[in-house]
């Protein structure tokens, strides 16, 4: 299993994030590139590993890739490899980054990954116990779960990042195959073959470089391991589609709702779950914690211990 995480409190990041953002053409940042709400930490990571723990017990190892930083709560331990951005870009004039896109187009290059590998944003989370065979086909290929379709037509100033990156990654999918009705994938886990995705990076080289080199999310960048890489995949017969239990839900803005919506998902134990940030209010906050208390009660054996003060 692979993640992505930052701490985006911590003071030298922030110090860094800002002086990279001065340096930047606003003519191509999208106006949520360097929202605040995208590098917030709320021990999400601690709660989605608790859950791989709790429910999928044949993984055998994850990869936590960063900028340098490591959780205050994760010990070292065999399970968990820490894997720095300057392992995996092959060009380090691109670092650093704060472009999660960016860091996605590069996870393949993990040192030692095998090649069937998860990749797991620190929002996500298993909802009970899963097999492999929820990931893959008996015969190794990644089942990637599709709702609704990308969205098409220019890019345009106003679009948020998300938006332009599927955009962008339509047309250029189109251009490749031909007119088809390209569907959005799940904002799930997302099960990749690393030989299929180094394949795809050699087919559109231009493509993965020229997501790399930016810094924040820009209006150029292409939606990679929910968009290109996924559909490339199913393509190339890399990859099967199967439609997957799972629920995506913002917490964070209104406490009376996100407690029903919490309350709910714990009764609907999907396969999987998404809980974004969309606030900061300290009552919907304290429901999440206790949301993950109660979901995920054990701690797992790399967590440091809780010493009473």
């Amino acid at each position: 299993v692979v993640y992505t995480w930052v701490d985006g409190s911590d003071a030298a990041w922030l110090e860094q994030k800002n002086y990279y953002l001065m340096l930047e053409n606003p003519e191509f940042l999208p106006a949520d590139a360097h929202a605040a709400v995208r590098f917030t930490d709320r021990d999400e990571l601690k709660y989605s590993l608790r859950s791989i723990w709790q429910f999928a017990p044949w993984v055998h190892h994850v990869y936590i890739v960063t900028a340098g930083q490591k959780p205050a709560w994760l010990k070292d331990h065999p399970f968990i490899t820490i894997v720095d951005h300057r392992e995996i870009f092959r060009d380090l004039d691109f670092l650093p980054t704060f472009n999660s896109q960016a860091i996605e187009a590069n996870l393949h290059h993990i040192s030692d990954l095998e090649e069937a590998y998860i990749y797991f944003n620190d929002d996500v989370f298993l909802g009970h116990p899963v097999e492999r065979t929820t990931f893959f086909t008996k015969n190794g290929n990644p089942k990637i779960s599709f709702s609704g379709s990308m969205p098409t037509g220019p890019v345009a100033k106003k679009d948020r990042s998300w938006l332009a990156a599927n955009k962008n990654a339509t047309r250029l999918l189109t251009g490749i195959y031909g007119q088809n009705v390209w569907k959005r994938p799940d904002h799930t886990a997302v099960s990749c073959k690393k030989s299929a995705v180094m394949a795809i990076e050699a087919q559109i080289p231009d493509a993965f470089e020229s997501v790399s080199s930016h810094r924040f999310r820009s209006l150029a960048d292409y939606a990679m391991t929910n968009g290109l890489i996924p559909h490339m995949s199913i393509q190339k017969g890399e990859a099967e589609i199967e439609k997957t239990d799972c629920e995506f839900l913002e917490c964070g803005a209104v406490p009376e709702k996100d407690k029903k919506t919490l309350t709910s998902l714990s009764k609907k134990k999907p396969t999987s779950f998404c809980i974004q940030d969309n606030g900061t209010n300290p009552l919907s906050l304290q429901y999440l914690t206790e949301f993950f208390e109660e979901y995920f009660p054990n701690p797992a054996p790399w967590e440091k211990e809780v010493t009473a003060e």
